[in-house]
């Protein structure tokens, strides 16, 4: 009798794992309404318009010729087609740009919280080839710092590619989007949108010996993901004290670590917290002070400025120059209201040479706070996520004082960046958004090479320090201050 009821159960089991197999698949399959071609093409002529219209840097690092040749390109691919489809095709367009703060999103109300199947390991970019450091399924975590030579049968440079040409980077780097494919969804997303309806993928990887291993592995079921990468993906933040924190390592003689992890808070309301902050540093003598913004996606231009006046001795620039196409442009009624700025709030001004430049408090030189000025020897940490403003930061302060840089290039240019406002647009027909900047800004003097900042001491974790949260960057620096190194 035992016998049976556990053969019965093993049926049971077996049965259950049939029928999840399949309805993964189904899910996966399921067939969704096509788009017509006319209105497609509708918006992705809308799309141009805006574009061309209103983008501070659409040519800027791509030029005006190539930009048509893709339009064309991507006019005769529109077909009818599913809204996922379409929208692959737009980014691939818009982030041909090489702007980080330009991208198509869904439309809000288009958010089905449908769940999907996805590619079931994280990967890191290492020398031009896709590491895993993590695997979604412990029982795979023995590929942990393998190389994925071929996905589907196409090499992993072909896939790491095309997966670039998805996401949004700036400038010639492609930094941020290696940042974006290692600390985000964006390598599981984009190869979902290639190979949605798969139930496994089959896999080529390369051991540290060199020897080849072909494994399937299956998909991996969206809401586990979220779970699995809580602790990879940095969280959004925007509290002084969730985002500015400052500590004193015990293996440091008098030294501090202030991590910046972005400047998305209001500074007027910051500004006590922020002089308390450098007052106990002079209070307690400290001569080494390491600032990290590492993942320091950006924020407030005005909080940025006021930390980088504690660490300035003398009256700096933030900013040279800003521009925007455009002040008030012929597409208004696409913009959702409440996404952005109000544009009539925005005080533009008339630029001689065309365009418009931005009144700022920040375009003048920054007198520095004398009295509290940090004069030790300063550490900074930086890799592809310093973005935007906390780029800003780091081209800043290497340009105004002596700086030990250390850890891998800005996601974010050295020479300058797309900033605020940012901008939603609605396409008519898709009701694709439009996410873009009102304005460019120069930041540091001379030719814009279009590459972000690039540090003194180059310091990458490995995949295995990924995997057990070494930080490399962080030791390489306590040896420097204790001369072990």
């Amino acid at each position: 009798m035992f016998k049976f009821l556990k053969g019965v159960l093993i049926l049971l089991f077996l049965l259950l794992q049939f029928l999840n197999l399949k309805a993964q698949t189904n899910a996966g399959a399921r067939k969704v309404p096509l788009l017509q071609k006319d209105s497609l093409i509708q918006d992705l002529i809308f799309l141009k318009g805006v574009l061309e219209e209103a983008h501070p840097s659409l040519y800027r690092y791509v030029s005006k010729d190539s930009m048509e040749v893709l339009f064309n390109s991507i006019e005769k691919k529109i077909e009818p087609q599913t809204l996922r489809d379409f929208r692959i095709l737009l980014q691939k367009y818009v982030a041909s740009i090489h702007s980080g703060h330009t991208y198509i999103s869904p439309s809000p109300s288009s958010y089905s919280g449908a769940t999907h199947f996805y590619f079931p390991f994280l990967v890191a970019v290492r020398n031009e080839r896709l590491m895993i450091y993590r695997a979604l399924e412990k029982s795979y975590d023995k590929y942990v710092g393998y190389e994925i030579s071929a996905i589907q049968g196409e090499p992993a440079t072909s896939v790491l590619e095309n997966v670039r040409h998805t996401i949004s980077g700036e400038g010639h780097s492609t930094k941020y989007q290696d940042y974006k494919i290692e600390r985000t969804m964006a390598f599981i997303n984009v190869l979902y949108g290639m190979h949605a309806a798969i139930g496994k993928y089959n896999l080529e990887l390369r051991d540290n010996k060199g020897n080849i291993i072909k494994e399937t592995v299956p998909n991996y079921f969206y809401k586990r993901v979220d779970t699995s990468f809580a602790s990879y993906i940095p969280k959004e933040l925007n509290k002084f004290e969730e985002m500015v924190k400052v500590s004193y390592p015990d293996s440091l003689s008098s030294s501090a670590l202030l991590v910046l992890k972005g400047f998305a808070y209001n500074y007027r309301e910051s500004k006590s917290l922020l002089a308390e902050t450098f007052k106990v540093l002079k209070s307690r003598k400290i001569s080494n002070l390491i600032i990290d913004v590492r993942g320091n996606k950006g924020g407030s231009l005005g909080s940025t400025i006021e930390v980088l006046r504690y660490l300035i001795p003398e009256s700096f620039y933030a900013e040279f120059d800003s521009y925007a196409p455009v002040a008030v442009p012929s597409f208004s009624p696409h913009i959702f209201k409440g996404t952005g700025y109000a544009l009539d709030k925005v005080p533009f001004e008339k630029r001689k040479d065309g365009g418009y430049t931005l009144k700022s408090s920040s375009s003048g030189k920054i007198p520095p706070y004398k009295d509290l000025v940090f004069n030790g020897k300063v550490y900074l940490l930086t890799d592809g996520g310093t973005f935007s403003a906390g780029s800003l930061f780091a081209s800043c302060l290497k340009s105004n004082r002596k700086v030990i840089s250390i850890g891998s290039e800005t996601g974010g240019m050295e020479s300058g960046l797309d900033t605020s406002p940012f901008l939603d647009v609605q396409l008519p027909y898709s009701k694709l958004v439009l996410h873009y900047p009102v304005f460019y800004t120069t930041i540091k003097q001379g030719e814009n090479k279009g590459f972000g900042v690039v540090p003194d001491i180059e310091v990458e974790p490995t995949p295995f320090e990924l995997f057990f949260k070494s930080d490399p960057v962080l030791r390489r620096v306590k040896q420097m201050i204790n001369g072990t190194q």
